[in-house]
């Protein structure tokens, strides 16, 4: 299984909660292949200084399976939304799921 963890900078968390309800969970939820999603609120601050007020996590069942839910026009309203909107979107991150 792959794992895409994105990280966001939306401010605080009624702000960050609010945009994952009104805009990530409708868009993820349509895209193809997506075997589940999960989103956190970050408490306090980290400890590289970097601010990250929500974490989203996006599991497919490999990187080809992953390749093709972002290249589906789901995945590019999804991507266009990410960039598009006056949000920090701080960084994705690709990983393996071990356990």
């Amino acid at each position: 299984m792959v794992r895409m963890t994105q990280l966001f900078d939306l401010g605080d968390q009624e702000t960050s909660k609010e945009y994952y309800n009104e805009s990530v969970r409708p868009r993820v939820s349509k895209l193809p292949n997506l075997v589940r999603h999960e989103a956190a609120l970050v408490q306090g601050k980290p400890l590289s200084g970097a601010e990250t007020t929500l974490i989203v996590d996006l599991y497919f069942e490999d990187e080809h399976k992953m390749d093709e839910a972002f290249a589906s026009e789901a995945g590019k309203t999804y991507s266009n939304e990410l960039t598009a909107r006056n949000t920090k979107y701080i960084h994705a991150l690709e990983s393996i799921v071990l356990s």
